[in-house]
């Protein structure tokens, strides 16, 4: 039975760990590794399966903006013809005309506010709004970096897996 990676990998540190102990060189030591663990296939199996699901990911982000925008021109194809029927109802003079499995008809929508000159309206009708604040990411990096305190804030330091 296969181990798995969790269970290989404390096992390749403590042999590699005992082999720097002897004092054996770079190459040994990796050469020794290699024939006594399964850790390096394990990690190429564990490639492989990532590559599969960046590639299989990348395909589901492809189809996932084909289809907005088929949906986008479908809606978009739906308001002009919403609009070239509204506009023929009206011409005609029919409120209203009902089918089985629907009912289209002309109603009025509520009274919208439209602002002609926002600079023309007086303080009285002006509603503040207040401004947010986010920390700026960048400019505390760089006061850090810098060699500056900046309360509530510091460098982290982490890692990443890459494969390239």
């Amino acid at each position: 039975m296969s181990m798995t990676l969790y269970e290989i990998a404390p096992q390749y540190r403590q042999l590699a760990d005992k082999l720097q102990d002897m004092g054996l060189d770079e190459q040994a030591i990796n050469d020794t590794l290699e024939a006594e663990t399964d850790l390096i296939p394990k990690v190429q199996a564990y490639g492989m399966v990532i590559r599969n699901l960046e590639s299989y990911a990348e395909a589901v982000d492809q189809e996932a903006k084909r289809l907005a925008e088929k949906a986008g021109a479908a809606k978009k194809r739906i308001d002009r013809i919403k609009s070239q029927l509204l506009h023929g109802m009206q011409t005609a003079g029919v409120q209203k005309v009902e089918h089985p499995q629907f009912t289209i008809g002309i109603q009025a929508n509520p009274d919208a506010v439209q602002i002609d000159g926002e600079d023309l309206i007086p303080s009285d009708y002006m509603r503040e709004v207040p401004a947010t604040y986010a920390p700026d990411k960048t400019l505390i990096k760089k006061a850090l970096k810098d060699g500056f305190d900046v309360p509530g804030a510091s460098l982290r330091k982490s890692v990443r897996l890459v494969i390239r």
